[in-house]
């Protein structure tokens, strides 16, 4: 059980502080070890045995002492070790996620083990989650996460441009069909038979040959498509893909950086406390919701592994960052797997319940007034 500010042990310390610098702890942020310590009245010294998964007096503020009979504040109770030299075994190690001692680690370092312990110990990471640190540490977390992914999706760019691959292709392979928009092909448009391609030439175009990478129409770089010249089939467009403007995705991904985590807290870890709470099952604040959305995004440092980046593998850290969400909200919040799994997914369900219901609702609104227009 040691501080987190300068890391000293906090055995026995009165007034829940830490007799070397002084700075104030909760007992109640830690994890204790059945039968490993004793918690002892500020005001008689009465020893108190711990209860539930971290083995604590009481969750509440305060509790009745056993031997004075007075209320007393569970926070400024002493803890004292009963088992000869446990140091720091009859607790978790600092009581808090490795990120928060970054000042004792280094960045990289603390960052690095957070990952770890919240892609492959997320239980344990739950119960840390509350030690120590706030939103702030939390945000900084994510953000850090993120940022490793956006360096992973460059280094796999950088990799396959360098091995003579089309990096566009592999790592942008949707846009292939293509609409006329004022007097280019839309991106990802369907051409729905709009366009007689077999008598459109391609002039200043934006496209390249997926399978021998020949440009169009002479030239490196490319913008319009010009209808109405004869093409004489000389042009298959299924063969063809949009350049991905390299630049602007990775402006996009810092924005996204900045944002996401944000909306993230608002919505996603908003819409789960706010279920927790209806049900009355939230037992610790939103706040610490948001911790447990924030460090749950450790599982994403998957993506500085480059070949991670390439579609068809890079759904699997989003599903391990759900899991991880699931798990660590379970601890921090104190709730079962199945109402953490409810309430971590029911953002999805309404965000997709919602588009269903508008789709239904334009395809009802269509089919009646082409009914009406038919009736007149």
């Amino acid at each position: 059980m040691r501080c987190k500010t300068c890391d000293c042990s906090l055995w026995n310390c009165d007034d829940a502080r830490c007799g070397e610098c002084g700075d104030g702890f909760d007992l109640r942020d830690y994890h204790f070890t059945a039968g490993t310590v004793a918690f002892l009245c500020p005001l008689c010294g009465h020893e108190h045995g711990g209860q539930g998964e971290k083995y604590i007096p009481s969750e509440h503020e305060q509790v009745e002492c056993l031997g004075c009979h007075e209320v007393i504040d569970v926070a400024k109770m002493r803890v004292k070790p009963l088992v000869e030299g446990i140091a720091d075994a009859g607790c978790d190690v600092g009581g808090c996620l490795p990120w928060i001692n970054r000042g004792r680690d280094g960045l990289f370092g603390s960052w690095w083990k957070t990952v770890k312990l919240t892609t492959f110990s997320p239980g344990k990471a739950g119960d840390l989650v509350c030690g120590g640190g706030g939103f702030w540490d939390g945000y900084l977390f994510i953000v850090s996460t993120l940022i490793a992914g956006t360096i992973g999706f460059a280094m796999m760019y950088g990799i396959l441009t360098g091995m003579g691959y089309d990096a566009d292709a592999i790592l942008n392979p949707e846009p292939r069909q293509f609409q006329l928009q004022d007097n280019g092909f839309g991106v990802g448009g369907v051409n729905d038979g709009e366009i007689d391609v077999d008598n459109a030439v391609v002039e200043d175009s934006g496209f390249k040959d997926v399978e021998n990478e020949d440009d169009l129409a002479g030239g490196d770089q490319f913008s319009d498509v010009v209808v109405g010249r004869p093409n004489n089939g000389q042009f298959d467009f299924s063969k063809y893909h949009t350049k991905m403007n390299f630049v602007g995705h990775m402006m996009g991904r810092v924005v996204a950086i900045a944002i996401w985590p944000f909306l993230g807290a608002l919505i996603w870890a908003g819409i789960s406390h706010l279920f927790l709470k209806v049900t009355n099952t939230a037992k610790r604040p939103w706040e610490d919701t948001i911790l447990a959305y924030f460090y749950s995004s450790g599982p994403a440092a998957m993506m500085l592994v480059p070949f991670m980046n390439v579609p068809g593998l890079s759904f699997i850290p989003g599903i391990w960052v759900i899991v991880s969400f699931i798990i660590i909200l379970s601890r921090v919040q104190g709730v079962s797997g199945g109402r953490a799994t409810i309430a971590v997914l029911l953002p999805f369900v309404i965000l997709f319940g919602t588009l269903f219901c508008c789709c239904a609702a334009g395809v009802a609104a269509l089919v009646g007034a082409n009914g009406g227009t038919g009736g007149f």
